[in-house]
């Protein structure tokens, strides 16, 4: 039975008609009753009573009602176990074909229910009413009006024998389910359906043996008291005469993933598992609920769901380090995920609505069924997943776009959807394509290749703590951190108690006092524990640590966080630091060592880093601290991997204006590059004012009046509001100074608007058509980089290392600040470019590097006023080359 119709006609079969309007309005009314403020008891009383005459008019007699109400609560009080038993039934189910109701009693035409507007409503016949927010359906009631109720009925498992195991409890019946599945030869028959009659099925599923046919009553009964204690829900109490009204707007806000599942409990797992000779993946959404605030708009509307995602290894090889990817497609906010942690380091809740992967935490391999005697709890992982998406209400199903291994060595076809596409799976293979490289012999993965390398290396370990050693080492060569700031997350409550090498920003017991660390070591001095964070923020110490025995005397330690990328420095690119580590039960033995999550690192304007999950890699070796030709191998080390992301829109930390000679106006960096935190007063959509090339050296807010007179001059539109500034900390001028038959000549030019000083900077230019003409650079030091794509190299010559920071000018009350500079001049030849355009555009980079950051680039060039392309203007070259001159002579006369 599907729609309201067959429910009623059901209902009309069985307990015959109702029609009652009356006796319902009445005792509405009466249960709704309520003393008015202002009013006495004896009016209150009379009106109670007035309601009670009415009724008894109706009813003929309130005996029966009080009777009624007797037998009602008698029968609730026993109806307290999970699970009841039904008798036998003389026709086996097998030979039943179709369904079957109750033919109504001689004088059931009289039978009625009254609605209490609540939860509880009393029949005078049993009807086994009872709340399930899965089955929502129209139903009328006593008043002869439809209402929206969620689910009429009771549930069962019926055995061959016709036995049936009735309750309330949906997920305890799924989860009895689940163990009947591994005790019995169960037949899976696919979707639930939950109706009013005695031969429905609960959880589609049949016994099917031969062994148990002459089960009885007494024998199931033993076995629900036995096992169905062991129910997952908190309450458990039955009661038949649940049932839950409500309008339309309550049936919509919520969702338990199909008729056969219970809220948060999976279906039992799809044929395709068995046949899987691979690694099984499956997705089940469980179950949504609407979130608050309720809008009208469903695009807009947020709900907060369940799913539940599945890796098994069904195959003969055992999977190390598994990533799970799931392709989220509903602006999905993922809050919590349990066995696993986000790739990239992100805490939770975290923005996944582009697809995300997961991998395993604390089990990050998963065994073959072979070499554990079929132990799941070794070859199995689940993730129990929260969240929130978007715009997908009921019946839609907000179900991922693919699910499939984040592992190049596997390869996974599209995904399968079942259970009425509330459930998606896959079974990945391993991809023949893939070839990887031999690695040595040895138990754990081989290191892998990233941007940033860090090493959490073991190199002690005792009881109840252990001593560790991270390194990190830049392998980009453009990559690079200045003051770099690394954070992580303990997951079992451990806590540092030393450190040298390097500082914790914050010394504060009280998280240990007042937590877990606390009630273990009740006798520990915790004011000599160095941090106690969850997630503490490390930095490097400066120069003069260097060889402090106490903090300091670490190799590669103590250079103020300064990581130079390799082609600059080689000697310069390791940083380390030492630590010891104190643990917590369960944890005590010496080998229960869990490494740190989440890791994230950044710099003051530099690259954004993303980090991965740790991963076991092989024992690091060292050579040995006395001096011997040995080598020293840790206990047990993990590699944490760390990649450059591309800055998003409006997330630079630098910015590039371009100018020209055959252009007066400076195209200057783009309205809000680098981000607008206010915009109440600028408009952050509008574009960028042209300039003059002097406006270039003073900040942004002296430039408005430049702007709005260099406009009037040109005869330029004025927004209003005028356009916000760039917010860049360094801006960098690409200036093309000439173009002649053979060759060309830029300038670049970097200001520096902080009030730090940038020591050992670099920039790097990518010019896709000029690269092959580039001949000299000569006031700084130029390198091709060869493992980049046409990349330029650029840093300061022996003196000239640094870049100063923003000062203030020689009448600090009247004249503006004055930027640190830096700049150069660049030659190139046209023999190895041949067509070359300079005034087309050919001779401005298409990308611009600062520190290792991507700066961002204007969206247009310059556009020839009317100038040959074989003569140039030397007036602005001039002006900009002068003033350059004073404002960088009487900076290094302060």
């Amino acid at each position: 039975m599907e729609t309201a119709e067959e429910v009623m006609k059901h209902l009309e079969t069985t307990f015959g008609k109702q029609d009652h309007f009356a006796c319902q309005s009445i005792s509405s009314a009466l249960i709704a009753s309520m003393m008015i403020d202002g009013t006495t008891i004896l009016d209150h009383m009379m009106k109670l009573n007035n309601h009670f005459q009415d009724l008894e008019a109706v009813v003929k007699n309130v005996s029966e009602l009080t009777n009624m109400l007797v037998e009602a609560e008698s029968t609730l009080r026993k109806s307290k176990v999970i699970a009841l038993v039904t008798e036998k039934s003389s026709q086996s189910s097998k030979n039943k074909k179709k369904k079957r109701t109750k033919k109504g009693k001689k004088g059931s035409t009289n039978m009625w229910c009254m609605d209490s507007r609540s939860t509880a409503h009393i029949c005078n016949m049993l009807q086994r009413f009872q709340e399930n927010r899965k089955n929502e359906i129209t139903l009328k009631v006593g008043t002869g009006d439809e209402v929206d109720v969620v689910v009429v009925g009771t549930y069962f498992i019926r055995f061959s024998n016709d036995i049936l195991l009735i309750g309330n409890d949906v997920g305890m019946l799924s989860s009895v389910k689940i163990w009947l599945s591994t005790n019995f030869s169960m037949k899976d028959l696919g979707d639930a359906t939950y109706v009013v009659a005695d031969d429905a099925y609960l959880a589609g599923l049949e016994i099917q043996t031969s062994e148990y046919d002459d089960i009885g009553a007494e024998d199931l009964e033993a076995m629900t008291e036995e096992h169905g204690n062991g129910c997952p829900c908190r309450d458990c109490a039955y009661d038949p005469f649940q049932v839950q009204a409500a309008g339309k707007a309550a049936t919509d806000d919520y969702d338990y993933g199909g008729d056969d599942a219970g809220a948060d409990t999976p279906p039992a797992p799809p044929p395709a598992q068995d046949n899987c000779a691979g690694i099984f993946l499956s997705y089940t959404f469980m179950s949504r609920e609407k979130e608050y605030p309720h809008t009208k708009n469903a695009t807009a509307q947020a709900w907060a769901f369940k799913s539940m995602a599945t890796i098994l290894n069904a195959g003969d090889v055992e999977l190390q380090n598994w990533q799970i990817y799931i392709g989220f497609q509903h602006k999905e906010i993922l809050v919590s995920a349990s066995n696993a942690v986000i790739l990239d380091g992100d805490d939770f809740p975290a923005s996944v609505g582009n697809g995300t992967s997961l991998v395993g935490y604390p089990q990050t391999d998963l065994k073959t069924s072979i070499e554990t005697a079929n132990d799941f709890t070794q070859i199995q992982t689940q993730i129990e997943m929260t969240g929130t998406q978007f715009g997908v209400k009921p019946p839609g199903i907000p179900m991922p776009k693919t699910i499939k291994l984040d592992m190049d060595a596997y390869k996974c076809p599209a995904p399968t959807k079942a259970n009425k596409g509330y459930t998606m799976y896959v079974c990945c293979h391993k991809n023949p394509k893939f070839k990887a490289k031999k690695p040595k012999s040895v138990k754990f993965l081989p290191r892998q290749e990233g941007d940033l390398s860090i090493s959490y290396d073991i190199t002690q370990a005792n009881a109840g703590n252990y001593l560790a050693q991270v390194t990190l080492e830049n392998t980009h060569p453009l990559g690079r951190l200045d003051h770099w700031n690394l954070t992580w997350e303990w997951m079992r409550g451990e806590f540092i108690f030393s450190m040298k090498g390097a500082y914790t920003h914050l010394k504060d017991p009280s998280d240990c006092l007042y937590g877990p660390a606390g009630q273990y070591y009740q006798d520990f001095d915790f004011s000599t524990v160095l941090n106690c964070e969850r997630k503490p923020i490390i930095s490097d110490l400066p120069p003069d640590r260097a060889k402090d025995d106490k903090i300091g005397n670490v190799p590669f330690c103590c250079r103020n966080g300064t990581l130079l990328p390799t082609t600059m420095d080689e000697t310069k690119t390791k940083a380390a630091f030492q630590m010891q580590v104190f643990k917590i039960p369960p944890d005590m033995n010496r080998t229960a060592i869990f490494p740190p999550q989440r890791w994230k690192i950044n710099g003051v304007l530099n690259p954004d880093y993303k980090c991965g999950a740790p991963i076991r890699v092989d024992p690091t070796e060292t050579p040995d601290p006395t001096g011997l030709a040995t080598t020293t191998e840790a206990i047990a080390s993990w590699q944490i991997v760390c990649n450059i992301t591309k800055p998003k829109t409006s997330s630079s930390h630098c910015c590039v204006s371009f100018s020209a000679f055959y252009n007066d106006s400076v195209i200057p960096c783009n309205t809000c590059a680098c981000g607008c935190s206010d915009t109440e007063t600028c408009n952050p959509n509008a574009k960028a004012m042209l300039l003059p090339p002097e406006a270039l050296l003073v900040p942004f807010d002296n430039r408005t009046a430049k702007a709005k007179a260099w406009a009037k001059l040109k005869h330029y539109k004025v927004p209003n509001p005028l356009p916000c500034a760039d917010n860049c900390g360094v801006s960098i001028n690409w200036h093309i100074s000439s173009d002649y038959r053979k060759g060309w000549t830029a300038r670049i030019t970097l200001f520096n608007w902080e009030e730090i000083n940038f020591e050992d900077w670099f920039t790097a230019i990518q010019m896709n058509k000029a690269y092959a003409g580039y001949e000299n650079v000569y006031s700084f030091n130029g390198t091709r980089v060869p493992e980049l794509e046409k990349t330029i190299f650029f840093q300061g010559l022996p003196g000239l290392t640094y870049l100063m920071g923003e000062t203030n000018g020689t009448d600090p009350k009247r004249g503006p600040r004055v930027p640190g500079k830096q700049q150069s001049v660049i030659s190139f030849s046209k023999k190895k470019t041949p067509g070359i355009n300079i005034v087309k555009g050919d001779g401005f980079p298409t990308k611009v590097y600062f520190n290792g950051e991507e700066c961002s680039l204007p969206t247009v060039f310059p556009k020839s006023d009317g100038h040959r392309s074989s003569h140039f203007s030397l007036l602005p070259l001039i002006f900009l080359t002068i003033m350059t001159f004073v404002f960088m002579t009487d900076h290094h006369l302060q």
